[in-house]
């Protein structure tokens, strides 16, 4: 097993990551700058699986969310909407 942690965007070194990946955990944060570039990166994922014959597999995981984030459910609908499974378990943001 190899893991590769890219940059938050939809980069050069990204794509190459992703097509040569058998899976891709695509972690995102309950922002508007995170929803941005989960789109690219979801578009990246969707193009390698055209060429590699549905490879990547891929899972979003939520990341740095609290109890009272209100993008939650917008980053889960999207998810949906692309057709991905979400983590059931959300990385929560340490508060001290």
């Amino acid at each position: 097993i190899i893991f590769i942690d890219t940059k938050g965007d939809a980069t050069l070194e990204t794509s190459a990551a992703v097509n040569l990946s058998d899976f891709a955990l695509i972690p995102i944060q309950p922002s508007a700058n995170d929803l941005e570039e989960f789109e690219r990166t979801v578009g990246l994922i969707y193009t390698s699986r055209e060429i590699r014959q549905g490879k990547p597999a891929a899972t979003i995981v939520l990341n740095l969310t609290s109890d009272n984030d209100r993008l939650i459910p917008e980053v889960k609908a999207l998810a949906k909407s692309c057709k991905l499974p979400v983590a059931r378990t959300n990385l929560k943001r340490l508060i001290a």
